[in-house]
């Protein structure tokens, strides 16, 4: 009896999850997007996301701030000049991540509407530096990290921040987002990942 209720349980946890998932990442409550996939070599890894522009908008690799390979597509007034500055940055602790000596990142394309910034970026799906192995895995759930605010780059605040996850697909180059976030409680989020 209980057996047939767990089974249900599983199939209905594992129907949400699929459902949830989506080829495309909205936060901030649908104001910034994210796509990606890697390219045809599968050797690249791209991103695509739309922001408004007085914003910056952090994506890290990782479960917390705490040990994140981050990247920050900065477009706010005290650094845009009608191209983002994309910070290539490490965080060891939380608090604003350190830029990297080396960018890994690509600018592919910037446009902007006086109002919505689209940006392409791309990196290599194998990056090993400064002691850290920094590749991008395949077929399998990559935890994420995310912040944005208007304004200028610094602290996010509690209420700008969250997780998601990500699959790259090793077949098809795709990326599959899992846990899409509209709006965020930040720490009943990362307890409820561990």
């Amino acid at each position: 009896y209980k057996m047939k209720y767990i089974i249900l349980f599983a199939l209905v946890v594992a129907f949400i999850g699929n459902a949830l998932a989506s080829d495309e990442l909205v936060i901030g409550e649908n104001i910034i997007t994210v796509r990606a996939h890697l390219d045809d070599s599968l050797e690249n890894f791209n991103i695509y996301l739309s922001m408004p522009q007085n914003y910056f908008v952090g994506l890290g690799f990782g479960s917390s701030m705490k040990d994140a390979n981050i990247v920050v597509i900065d477009a706010t007034e005290e650094s845009f000049n009608g191209v983002p500055v994309i910070h290539d940055a490490h965080s060891s602790e939380h608090g604003k991540p350190v830029d990297n000596e080396e960018s890994v990142f690509k600018l592919l394309d910037s446009t902007s509407d006086g109002d919505l910034l689209t940006v392409a970026l791309q990196r290599p799906v194998v990056v090993q530096r400064d002691g850290r192995d920094e590749t991008i895995p395949f077929d399998e759930e990559i935890k994420m990290i995310y912040a944005f605010k208007e304004g200028k780059y610094g602290y996010h605040g509690k209420d700008s921040r969250g997780f998601f996850t990500l699959n790259v697909s090793s077949e098809t180059g795709d990326v599959t987002f899992n846990n899409n976030p509209v709006g965020t409680k930040y720490n009943k989020i990362k307890e409820a990942m561990k």
